[in-house]
C-alpha cells in the first residue's frame, strides 16, 4: 500500500514475476450489480509489444472478474442441469474469466482470448504508455460486456475478483496503482 494526496490506494510493482490478491465475492447476481469502476495509473509497463502473443502476455495490471453458472441446489431442475453439465465435462461446468487490463498494444475494446487460458477473455480499457501518471477512472457495465460475449447476465454468478500483476512472460519491470474498485448495482451513469 502507498499513499498520495488523495490517500491510500494499492501499488504493484512487478519484476519478472506474477502475483495476485483474491477476492471470493459468493454469489453476486451480476444481472443486479452490473457496474464495475476503478481508478488506476500506471508508472510503467512491462516491456512487450503484443499481448495477444503467449509469449509476451504480461500486463501492470489485471482485473479479472471469475463467473460461474448460477443456480439453487434447492432447485431440482439446476440439479438435473449441474448433473447434466458435470457428465459432458466430466467435472464442473468450466468458470468464465474476464479480465480487464492496461494493453501496451492491443487497441481499446478489442477483446480477444487469452493466449494463456481459453476460457479467459482479455478487454483492453486503456492502451498505450500513459503521457503521465496520473488517476484514470474507469466504469464499465459488466453486463454488457457478457451480453457482447453472447452470454446472458442472467445465467451467471461474480465469483470472484482477482487483482493481477505480471511480467513472468517477458521479464521486465512493471507498476502501477489500482484504487476504488467497486462493483455497483444497476447501469452505469448516462445508460
Amino acid at each position: 500500500m502507498k499513499r498520495d494526496s488523495d490517500g491510500p490506494y494499492l501499488n504493484v510493482l512487478s519484476s519478472g514475476t506474477s502475483s495476485r490478491l483474491e477476492l471470493d465475492t459468493g454469489d453476486i447476481d451480476v444481472s443486479e450489480y452490473t457496474t464495475l469502476s476503478w481508478a488506476w495509473k500506471i508508472v510503467e509497463l512491462p516491456a512487450v509489444e503484443w499481448e495477444m502473443d503467449k509469449k509476451q502476455d504480461d500486463y501492470v495490471l489485471r482485473i479479472e472478474l471469475e463467473y460461474n453458472f448460477k443456480g439453487s441446489w434447492m432447485n431440482p431442475l439446476n440439479i438435473l442441469r449441474k448433473g447434466l453439465i458435470k457428465t459432458i465435462f466430466m467435472g464442473y461446468p468450466p468458470v468464465l474469466k474476464i479480465d480487464y487490463v492496461w494493453s501496451n498494444q492491443v487497441p481499446v475494446d478489442t477483446s480477444f482470448t487469452s493466449p494463456n487460458d481459453k476460457l479467459t477473455t482479455i478487454i483492453p480499457i486503456e492502451s498505450g504508455s500513459p503521457f503521465h501518471t496520473n488517476w484514470v477512472y474507469e466504469t464499465r457495465d459488466i453486463a454488457e460486456d457478457l451480453d457482447d460475449l453472447v452470454l446472458s447476465p442472467n445465467s451467471l454468478r461474480l465469483k470472484r475478483i482477482r487483482i493481477f500483476s505480471d511480467t513472468e512472460t517477458m521479464p521486465s519491470v512493471a507498476e502501477g496503482g489500482l484504487k476504488y474498485l467497486r462493483i455497483i448495482k444497476g447501469s452505469p451513469a448516462g445508460k
